[in-house]
């Protein structure tokens, strides 16, 4: 069953008022950044209120929760948001492809929760650590809301609603936080860090069916019977999204599994900190990626929708570049500042400032990839996916037990540079893009963040203390924005061809 825009005399959804582009993207910007002080709040208070020990163990607790619960959607929340917002506008079919998905979604998501809750006492012997079981078990109760809770979100984001996926988004990262740094300061430990997390994704589940029922017109949701033919439609697209999601679960959460393993928990954490830290660099393609994919479902411009993800993609590059060079010039001041005491003078610092590269191209991964997947094209994504994931576990094999948690960061930046530009070339035979601009400004943004990473490196290295390293930023920053300016991407930022 295809579904496509509204068409002849279909019936109109009166709340599918589309939000503007630029609306759309203020509201997903929105998201991320109440994501981001939600999520830096209640990390920095985990690493400071858990010894290293137990934070080591709430990561691989994290880690398993998030090998599984992008495959156990089994894509079927990105393949309904492609078919929802195909049929943008047309209540009758929104409403077929909700009610469809909201059932097949809650079948798999109890079925993946319940194989998780069985398996935590193999998994927790297999590391060494039976103290992992209760705080497995309750991950596994996580990864069940959470399942429900990103249905929800990709479905509002179909529908061009992101003022409702703030509102959802930012409900449920409330929930989570209160509820993890009330149970961890009773006491709790990594048992209340997994408590609260798996309360906040229940409560944020629950907020997002209440709002889609009340966006349909009530029960229509759960009452529309079960659309068999829609369904395979959806599971077929679903399959292809699944297999890129099973590998992108892993590889962002492989580093910390293989470490654990061979390394140590403490090693775990002297990785995974910093690195939860710098997750918040996919947070502005992430707000991209959410108002742009739904809009290229129908294929309508082309040529429009090409010239934008180009001048998104540059756009990004000059903000990430900028931010890559703060994190390689500043990693020392960041974990004294962010993560504290406990890791200072650990791995920490050399992977904040290694995974400088993750920092520029991390943003342009969601970006790439939800717009390949709303245009149809998720099966020329597998082979990138793989290929990535086999670059990641082969140099964490290689290079683990000789340099440490500084070879996870280098596996993170490698597999990020293959998934990257391997997603550039797909969406350039897709959409026709302009590869040449884009490099063009990637070549710039190299330049001026090494030109920045350098100066302020050279500063700091004449003498120390917090004067010189304000200085040394404000020169460095200069720099960089000299280095755009005379490299003519500066036009980027003003509309202007380049």
């Amino acid at each position: 069953m295809k579904l496509r825009g509204p068409a002849g005399n279909a019936p109109q959804d009166r709340h599918a008022a589309p939000e503007s582009l630029r609306r759309s993207a203020l509201f997903a910007g929105a998201v991320q950044l109440a994501g981001t002080v939600f999520t830096a709040i209640l990390t920095l208070y985990l690493v400071r209120a858990l010894p290293r020990e137990e934070y080591g163990e709430f990561a691989i607790a994290l880690a398993v929760g998030a090998v599984v619960v992008l495959p156990s959607d089994f894509g079927v929340s990105s393949s309904a948001a492609r078919y929802l917002a195909e049929s943008f506008g047309d209540s009758s079919r929104s409403l077929m492809v909700i009610s469809t998905a909201i059932k097949l979604k809650a079948f798999i998501s109890v079925f993946v929760g319940s194989a998780i809750f069985i398996a935590a006492e193999p998994i927790a012997h297999a590391y060494g650590h039976p103290a992992l079981v209760a705080p497995l078990r309750l991950i596994a109760i996580a990864v069940t809301a959470q399942t429900i809770f990103g249905l929800t979100l990709s479905l509002f984001t179909a529908l061009r609603r992101m003022r409702t996926v703030f509102s959802i988004a930012t409900a449920e990262s409330a929930a989570e936080m209160s509820a993890t740094i009330l149970l961890v300061s009773l006491g709790g430990g990594v048992i209340g860090a997994t408590l609260g997390r798996a309360l906040g994704y229940t409560l944020g589940a629950a907020f997002g069916i209440l709002l889609l029922a009340r966006h349909q017109g009530g029960l229509g949701i759960i009452r529309t019977p079960f659309q068999r033919r829609l369904g395979a439609s959806i599971a077929r697209y679903a399959g292809a999204v699944a297999v890129v999601d099973a590998i992108w679960a892993m590889l962002s959460q492989l580093d910390v599994l293989i470490m654990g393993a061979i390394l140590s928990v403490p090693a775990v954490a002297a990785f995974q900190a910093p690195a939860r830290l710098l997750s918040l660099a996919t947070y502005p393609g992430m707000a991209l990626a959410n108002a742009f994919g739904p809009r290229v479902a129908d294929r309508a411009d082309m040529a429009r929708t090409s010239a934008a993800l180009v001048s998104a993609v540059r756009r990004l590059l000059l903000l990430q570049g900028f931010a890559a060079a703060v994190v390689a010039a500043y990693a020392d001041v960041i974990v004294h500042l962010a993560l504290g005491h406990r890791y200072v003078g650990t791995s920490a610092e050399s992977v904040l400032r290694v995974m400088s590269p993750f920092v520029l191209l991390s943003g342009l991964a969601p970006l790439f990839s939800t717009t390949i997947d709303y245009l149809g094209g998720a099966r020329r994504r597998i082979p990138i996916a793989a290929a990535t994931l086999f670059v990641n576990v082969t140099i964490n094999l290689l290079l683990l037990r000789r340099i440490g948690p500084v070879a996870a960061a280098i596996a993170v930046d490698a597999g990020y540079f293959v998934f990257v530009f391997g997603h550039a070339f797909v969406a350039t035979r897709l959409l026709g893009l302009d590869l040449r601009s884009i490099g063009r400004t990637l070549a710039a943004v190299t330049v001026a963040a090494t030109l920045m990473t350098a100066t302020v490196g050279l500063i700091r290295a004449s003498s120390g203390g917090v004067p010189v390293a304000i200085v040394a930023g404000i020169a460095g920053s200069g720099l960089f924005a000299a280095a755009v300016v005379v490299l003519r991407q500066h036009r980027v930022l003003l509309n202007r061809r380049s």
